[in-house]
C-alpha cells in the first residue's frame, strides 16, 4: 500500500484509521527458533487537528504538532485504555512493544506493535489507533459544545437588546399613531434606534446560522 494512497484516502474524513494487514516477522526475529519469533502489526493515522466541520486542517510545518501527538500516543494514559479495551492487557507490556514513528515532513503516524503473537499484535496496534481517535473525537465534541454554548448566550443578548430597541422606537412612533395622520418611517423619527434594530437583526441572523 503507497503512502499517497493513504494520505488521499484519510483526507475524506480526520477520523480514519488505515490497518495494514501486514502481520510479518520483525527482521531478526528469525534468528533462533520459531517460537521467539517476533511479529509486528502497523496502523496508520493522520495527526492534523481535527476541525469542527470533520474535514481534515493540514498544517504548512506539520512537525511540531506531530511531536506533541506523539507525546500523546505514548502516554501512560493512553496505553491503560489500550490495556483496558482489549482486556487481557496491563500497561507496561502494551507500551513497552509499540512504538510511534511520523514519516518525515508528513502529519501521518505509523504505530507499530510488536509481540510473539501475531493476532495480539494486530489488536494491539488498532486499540491504539481506536484509543487516539476517540480522545480527538471527545476533545473536538468538547470545543464543539462550549462553542454552541457561547452561540446560545450571545443570542439571549440579542433578544434582550432588541427587545429595549424595539420598545423605544414603539414609544417614539405611538404618537403618530395615536395622531392618525400620515406615520412617518421609522429611521425619520428615530435613526440611531432603527439603525440599532437592523444591526442586531442582521447579528441574529449571523449567529442563527
Amino acid at each position: 500500500m503507497e503512502l499517497s494512497f493513504v494520505v488521499k484516502a484519510l483526507q475524506r474524513r480526520w477520523w480514519i484509521i488505515v490497518l495494514f494487514s501486514l502481520i510479518g516477522a520483525v527482521p531478526g526475529s528469525l534468528v533462533g527458533n520459531d517460537d521467539s519469533a517476533e511479529f509486528q502489526s502497523e496502523a496508520v493515522l493522520i495527526v492534523s487537528p481535527p476541525s469542527t466541520s470533520g474535514t481534515i486542517t493540514f498544517l504548512s510545518e506539520p512537525d511540531r504538532y506531530v511531536q506533541g501527538q506523539l507525546n500523546v500516543l505514548s502516554s501512560v494514559s493512553l496505553a491503560e485504555d489500550v490495556a483496558r479495551a482489549i482486556g487481557d492487557e496491563t500497561v507496561s507490556p502494551v507500551r513497552n512493544n509499540t512504538s510511534f514513528t511520523q514519516i518525515d515532513d508528513t502529519d501521518v503516524v505509523v504505530i507499530e506493535a510488536r509481540s510473539t503473537d501475531p493476532e495480539r499484535a494486530q489488536r494491539v496496534a488498532q486499540a491504539f489507533a481506536e484509543a487516539y481517535v476517540n480522545l480527538q473525537r471527545e476533545s473536538t465534541n468538547a470545543s464543539q459544545a462550549g462553542n454552541i454554548e457561547a452561540l446560545e448566550a450571545r443570542l439571549t443578548e440579542i433578544e434582550t437588546e432588541l427587545a429595549v430597541v424595539n420598545a423605544a422606537i414603539d414609544e417614539a412612533m405611538l404618537r403618530f399613531i395615536l395622531d392618525g395622520d400620515a406615520i412617518p418611517s421609522v429611521e425619520s423619527v428615530i435613526p440611531a434606534e432603527a439603525a440599532r434594530r437592523q444591526l442586531l437583526l442582521d447579528e441574529f441572523g449571523q449567529v442563527q446560522s
